[in-house]
């Protein structure tokens, strides 16, 4: 990885600040840019408009929730969208009763978390590579065990 973009979604500005130490600090040799959005909303239209602009963005980590619109929010416009990497990050009690994976995201940190364990998160989610045809053989798959009752 030459150099990666990561859209950083917390409405906590002492968080945000807060990553971006750690990145820095954990990916050394790496060119990580980091782009914040202080809610919901603001990620998901810098998302979008990324599309339009045809803008690199690599991974997103969102917290759950936000003013504007939650992180299920940002999770589905990106799947209905352009896939990519995406890292849930909270705190809040119920984000603990959601399915982060099943709605999308490739991981759920609940903080507060170990700098390990956001170095090999990261890390992961930079190596991967999301292909929207990947995404709809996965949605049917679920769709047919759900049919299946299981």
């Amino acid at each position: 990885m030459k150099s990666a973009v990561i859209l950083l979604a917390d409405d906590d500005q002492e968080f945000r600040e807060f990553m971006d130490d750690i990145i820095d600090r954990i990916f050394p040799d790496k060119e990580i840019k980091i782009v914040h959005a202080a809610t919901g909303k603001e990620a998901i239209d810098y998302y979008l408009n990324s599309i339009e602009t045809n803008e690199q963005l690599d991974v997103v980590i969102t917290d759950y929730a936000m003013p504007g619109a939650t992180g299920s929010d940002v999770i589905d416009t990106i799947i209905k969208n352009k896939p990519l990497p995406i890292i849930v990050v909270s705190a809040a009690q119920e984000a603990y009763s959601r399915d982060f994976i099943q709605e999308g995201a490739v991981y759920f940190l609940p903080k507060p978390f170990e700098i390990e364990t956001v170095k090999q998160v990261i890390s992961e989610a930079l190596e991967l590579k999301i292909l929207p045809e990947d995404i709809k053989k996965a949605e049917e798959a679920i769709e047919k065990l759900k049919n299946l009752g299981l």
